[in-house]
């Protein structure tokens, strides 16, 4: 009879990316296995959530994998309202997790890996795992700028915020959560331990305090070819023959916004007919009836795709600050030209304010920081276009005149 390992650890999965790191954690500390029984949870709110988590089973790198609908709104307040509820309602609280996620035990896990810290993450410290270890893991764009420690769901202060950029309603809510936390006697911390990051420089290390930063670690020879049975390539010579990549929003945003993109798309195309469109993993796939646009309809993970030689240093990658744009520098080195669209876009202030940081980080750490874009008018973009395409020098006009009111 197998003996029963002493330890249990949770991964928790809420994007493919969450798994990607988590693999290539696991891949790299395989010792872990000898001692912990390892088990995933994915949140079933991404599309192939459950062809991804039997691609994990047959590969019996985790001990198991169980799934669970998201069941809180991602709606202003829902964070307040949920942690009052827990501390107020505990019992209630506790029998309608339970009720929700029959698989789960209280207090069953020893340490919990999460990438973001979500309520679901809080929900599983708070029930299943009070006395954990937390561990964080590389969840994009949030790891490097410290925007994961910024939702009201996480209460641990972690982040040097003299060294990190942030709008007036996030500087409330930071000292509203230090009063949350002395009200409650820090009854909803989490008490990270370490993050991990596929890249960390003198920048990162800025950014955070009193946490242990350590490195992911990509894997080589046979721990790549189990990588790649999790995450599939099968779009890699459609990248490789798309010169030029547009990454889409996510669906749910104004009907205003929207249109602004798609009025960029078409702006772009007039340059660049073969525009290769990828949508966003919570996008409704609005081009694919538009017989004039290129779709990548595989829908694979964008790191599995730079990991394997599908993204180069010579592609361009259109977006509006999103995680796939720096993902190709800061986890495997590469140098794509970016062209950040978010000036272009009627959005608010806080928004801009965090995509400048990211423009400004992300040229820090290229070699060559000129070929990271920001325009700010379509003449600009215009100009841009055309030094990409044909070499043509780029002409900036600077107008007062901003955002989506120039003519689509």
């Amino acid at each position: 009879m197998t003996e029963r390992k002493k330890n249990k650890a949770i991964f928790v999965v809420e994007t493919p990316l969450h798994l990607f790191s988590y693999v290539c954690y696991v891949l790299a500390h395989k010792e872990i296995k000898t001692f912990t029984e390892l088990e995933v949870l994915i949140l079933a709110q991404f599309s192939d959530c459950h062809e991804l988590g039997q691609r994990v089973e047959s590969t019996k790198l985790f001990d198991r994998v169980i799934y669970a609908e998201p069941y809180y709104e991602n709606s202003r307040g829902e964070s307040l309202k949920h942690v009052m509820k827990l501390l107020t309602q505990r019992r209630k609280s506790e029998d309608s997790f339970f009720g929700l996620h029959p698989s789960l035990r209280a207090e069953d896990y020893n340490t919990i890996f999460c990438a973001s810290v979500s309520l679901f993450v809080i929900d599983i410290k708070y029930f299943c795992g009070k006395n954990a270890t937390t561990i964080l893991v590389e969840d994009g764009i949030g790891s490097y700028n410290g925007s994961i420690a910024k939702p009201f769901s996480f209460f641990d202060e972690i982040v040097s915020y003299e060294n990190v950029s942030t709008s007036l309603s996030e500087s409330v809510k930071r000292y509203a959560k230090r009063c949350f936390n002395l009200l409650t006697q820090g009854k909803m911390l989490l008490h990270p331990k370490e993050l991990y990051l596929f890249r960390i420089d003198d920048n990162v290390k800025k950014v955070y305090k009193s946490i242990y930063l350590n490195q992911l670690i990509l894997p080589v020879g046979s721990d790549k070819a189990l990588l790649s049975e999790i995450f599939p390539h099968n779009s890699k010579d459609l990248y490789q023959n798309s010169a030029w990549i547009f990454l889409s929003l996510p669906s749910g945003l104004n009907s205003v916004v929207l249109e602004a993109e798609k009025g960029l798309v078409n702006f772009i195309q007039k340059t660049k007919d073969d525009l290769l469109i990828r949508h966003h993993p919570r996008s409704n796939m609005r081009y694919a009836e538009e017989a004039s646009v290129k779709i990548d309809y595989y829908n694979e993970l964008w790191e599995s795709l730079a990991f394997h030689g599908a993204i180069s240093d010579d592609h361009t990658i259109f977006g509006f600050g999103s995680s796939a744009q720096i993902s190709p520098k800061m986890i495997f080195g590469l140098e794509p030209h970016i062209v950040f669209l978010h000036k272009l876009l009627r959005i608010n202030d806080s928004f801009l304010g965090n995509i400048e940081y990211i423009v400004r980080e992300l040229k820090n750490v290229y070699a060559n920081p000129e070929k990271i874009y920001a325009p700010e008018s379509l003449d600009e973009l215009n100009s841009i276009l055309l030094f990409l395409q044909n070499g043509e020098q780029i002409q900036i006009q600077r107008s007062s005149a901003r955002g989506m009111g120039c003519g689509f």
